[in-house]
């Protein structure tokens, strides 16, 4: 799993291995971690908000207004998406075979979700300033 480099991958790895060493069982470790995604997922808005306006506070029309927000929607699907992405890894081990089966999908998902996180931004950008 690459994404920007390998030092995600090294904290991923690391903490992969501390959580199979815990004693709570794995299915169990994955569903707090969907949960988790969601809940996280529901906030990247706002916490986008909060940089935009720290870095972008004497434009007349915030960069916020401009690209973020009438896209709030899938920003909070994208970010879900990546995070149950990334969580992937925690599937239990009896059921292996299904997390390989259904690896190539949750990767393609992913894919076509960030793609299409990309091109609504693109898209914002040229309303903007097209």
């Amino acid at each position: 799993m690459r994404f920007f480099g390998s030092n995600i991958e090294q904290i991923l790895d690391f903490f992969y291995g501390r959580l199979d060493q815990s004693s709570l069982p794995n299915y169990l470790i994955f569903i707090l971690f969907a949960l988790l995604a969601i809940a996280i997922g529901q906030i990247v808005p706002s916490l986008l908000k909060l940089i935009f306006y720290l870095f972008d506070r004497k434009k007349e029309k915030n960069l916020y207004e401009l690209f973020i927000q009438p896209i709030r929607g899938a920003i909070k699907f994208c970010s879900t998406l990546t995070l149950i992405y990334w969580a992937n890894g925690l599937w239990p081990r009896e059921y292996e075979a299904a997390s390989e089966f259904l690896e190539p999908l949750i990767d393609l998902v992913f894919l076509l979700a960030i793609a299409w996180i990309i091109s609504r931004i693109l898209t914002q950008f040229i309303r903007a300033y097209g």
